[in-house]
């Protein structure tokens, strides 16, 4: 199968009605799939498991077997804590630690299936950009 291609000049098209002309900025790397009290070991293992996973992801889930949580990160570790919430999804270890989750959880999974990376963007408006030096131009 041949890579995809062409995707930087569509991610431009689909800006420059705006003025504006989009780079990539970063990328937050895989998300970790998160914390669990439980061992998965099997799909089976994910039948009516309480899982905070938002959007689309949630969706998947729900249709894999789990039940998608919809609540606020604050509020995740208390219901980790309680059982009315058995693991969370992603968020990076930085996150994970502040909020105490390994506390709450035996489990720390990766990767995360349902967020592989997210590329942050860098706009830059497309007359200012033209004035750059040629250095600074894509």
């Amino acid at each position: 199968m041949a890579p995809l291609r062409g995707g930087l000049e569509l991610w431009r098209e689909l800006y420059a009605p705006f003025g504006v002309v989009p780079f990539a900025g970063g990328s937050t790397g895989v998300q970790m799939a998160g914390w669990f009290n439980t061992r998965l070991k099997s799909r089976a293992d994910l039948q009516g498991l309480k899982m905070r996973i938002p959007g689309l992801a949630g969706e998947v889930f729900d249709a894999a077997g789990g039940s998608a949580v919809r609540i606020a990160g604050g509020e995740v570790y208390t219901s980790m804590q309680t059982g009315s919430l058995m693991p969370s999804s992603g968020w990076d270890p930085t996150t994970t630690a502040r909020l105490g989750l390994m506390e709450v959880g035996d489990y720390y999974y990766y990767p995360g299936w349902h967020e592989p990376g997210a590329m942050l963007e860098t706009i830059v408006n497309e007359e200012a950009l033209a004035r750059c030096q040629m250095i600074y131009k894509p």
